[in-house]
């Protein structure tokens, strides 16, 4: 026996209609009972629900019992140990049900809880008054129940179970087979049958009556949850495929790197992606004008560029004060009245496209300062030759002749003359890199070599040379000499960032690039100061250099780099930090052999 209350509804589908998130709150919430829908798993949270309300329900007829036999003495007091002990029997079944219910899959309790209900109500309506009670029809709420939560069969069962017990208990009480229990608010007649429950005029009205009550409830109560579960089932799908549309929408923006806003003419936020969350506040001022949303809803999109310091958000922006810079473009919506209701914001982020712009514009500056370096190197190197060549000449022939002050300015002469001309060389190196003989090359080689060059110098610094040099063999079509001079260059810079001494390492490594053909990879790694990161972006410029005065020309990373790339290759700084720092030679291989 229940009371009454809000049912849950069940749509046969689902638990919950999922809810598109919304940009003021994402948070998970318990929906409440009068929310809840159940399908056959949801069963089980209708039966907890119901267990609840038969609590209330021994409530509410242990006080109809304790006004009706003690206080108003509309039943007699024989009938108060039956009426109390079937309560106890109601409350010992919602026990057993609470018990039950702790399983994992109790569909099958909802259904027996109503009938059991309605013979307990039958047995407790027996003992107040029968048939002639009023209370009579609170059988409809397990019919109710029945249409709400079960199938529109298992209603129709439930109703004919009802009815049969209602009628059973009429015939049996009529034929004095059970004793009928006078109700003292029932007036009793005193010709022919002193109760109406022993009419059978009475008894056949009310037992036809009764059932077709529980029946017509039954067909009401099906129809409407039968289209009930159909809009929600529709309900459903329009949420899936919503949910569907916005997950496709979130990732193609995430894909391309877009945030999106939707705001109103006021300027509230109505709706944000992810990207937009992890770059901008979501409530923030619109970024597409600096007056706000009103200055920005004009009659057509707006392009504008906004910069934000980009602190550790992106590492690939590692230069001192960079900022991140992004594409906003504001769009107006309008509505069917042809007026703007809400702003669309697209932002892309385009920092990497502004420093790849700015990469361009500075080597197109190089390529023209190379081109007239080129010339200058040209011109001044055929004048410096013959002064070297004429100081040597004087230095050779007439030095018994000359004194040793002028002895000593010729021989100034003659070195500044080679600095001049290793400088002019280097400008053509850098400028028209040599295309000299190419062929199959052992990587190995021209790097041990290199590594025996400097392995003396290495030793006066207490720098200890480790290479990694065996295990693999890999040739590549290159000129052996400028692989060598490459290499050279590079760990005597390795070296010399390590003025108190360290370790250089070199390894090869075979690897693919991202379309499957295979390159070369050679490390070299030192253990020293690193880099300044202000210095980092400019150490492939010619003539920049953070050497001390007079230690370097500033041009042997520049013609390196200049060299790997006519090998259709490149160099990059793979690692840099305060205790280290690690070059990297990128080769395209042509035969690749592992040796055991």
């Amino acid at each position: 026996m229940t009371t009454t209350g809000a049912a849950p509804r069940a749509n046969g589908v689902t638990a919950e209609l999922d809810v598109l998130e919304s940009p003021e709150s994402s948070r998970e919430e318990s929906p409440p009972l009068s929310r809840l829908v159940f399908a056959a798993d949801g069963l089980d949270d209708a039966s907890r629900w119901i267990i609840k309300l038969r609590w209330l329900a021994v409530l509410a007829a242990l006080t109809l019992t304790i006004l009706g036999v003690q206080a108003l003495h509309l039943l007699s007091h024989a009938l108060w140990w039956p009426l109390v002990g079937t309560l106890g029997l109601l409350a010992a079944t919602n026990i057993v049900y609470w018990l039950l219910g702790r399983r994992a899959d109790v569909a099958w309790l909802v259904p027996l809880q109503i009938y059991v209900d309605l013979l307990i109500f039958t047995v407790l309506l027996h003992f107040s008054g029968g048939i002639e009670n009023p209370l009579s029809l609170l059988s409809l709420f397990q019919v109710v129940l029945a249409g709400t939560l079960l199938r529109s069969r298992q209603c129709y069962a439930v109703a004919g179970f009802a009815t049969a017990l209602f009628v059973g208990m009429a015939l049996l009480e009529a034929t004095h087979v059970l004793q009928h229990y006078t109700l003292g608010i029932v007036p009793h007649g005193t010709s022919g049958h002193a109760h109406a429950a022993l009419d059978w005029l009475y008894v056949g009205s009310r037992c036809l009556l009764h059932g077709a009550v529980l029946f017509f409830v039954s067909y009401f109560v099906t129809t409407l949850a039968g289209r009930d579960r159909a809009n929600r089932g529709a309900l459903q799908a329009l949420a899936d495929q919503a949910l569907a549309e916005r997950r496709l929408l979130e990732q193609a923006l995430d894909t391309t790197d877009t945030g999106l806003r939707v705001v109103d003419a006021e300027g509230n936020t109505d709706w944000v992606s992810k990207r937009w969350r992890d770059w901008f506040s979501a409530n923030g001022p619109a970024l597409g004008s600096s007056t706000g949303v009103a200055s920005a809803a004009s009659s057509r999109a707006q392009v504008t560029e906004r910069a934000i310091p980009a602190g550790d958000s992106d590492p690939s922006l590692w230069r001192s004060g960079a900022q991140r810079v992004f594409r906003v473009t504001t769009a107006p919506i309008r509505g069917p009245d042809k007026r703007i209701h809400k702003i669309a914001e697209l932002a892309q982020d385009i920092s990497k496209d502004k420093i790849a712009q700015e990469k361009m514009v500075r080597a197109g500056r190089l390529a023209a300062v190379g081109e007239l370096a080129g010339q200058i190197a040209h011109e001044v190197n055929n004048p410096i030759a013959i002064i070297s060549a004429k100081a040597r000449l004087l230095l050779s022939i007439h030095r018994e002749q000359l004194s040793s002050k002028t002895i000593a300015e010729l021989e100034k002469i003659v070195h500044q003359s080679d600095r001049v001309a290793g400088i002019a060389q280097g400008l053509l190196s850098y400028c028209r890199p040599s295309a000299g003989a190419r062929a199959p090359v052992d990587v190995r080689a021209p790097l041990r070599s290199a590594l025996s060059l400097v392995e003396q110098r290495a030793r006066g610094l207490k720098v200890s040379l480790k290479d990694s040099l065996e295990s693999t063999s890999v040739s590549v079509v290159a000129n052996a000499g400028e692989l060598e001079q490459v290499f050279l260059n590079l760990l005597l810079n390795a070296i010399d960032a390590m003025p108190d001494g360290g370790e250089l390492s070199t390894t090869l490594t075979a690897a693919k690039d991202e379309d499957g053909a295979p390159w070369l990879q050679i490390d070299i790694a030192d253990t020293g100061h690193g880099i300044d990161p202000d210095a980092l972006e400019h150490i492939w410029d010619p003539f920049f250099t953070t050497k001390p005065a007079g230690r370097g020309t500033g041009l042997g990373l520049s013609i390196c780099a200049g060299l790997i790339r006519s090998h259709n290759g490149h160099i990059d700084v793979r690692e840099n930090s305060p205790v280290g720092t690690i070059m990297t030679v990128h080769l395209p291989v042509s035969e690749l052999t592992a040796n055991a």
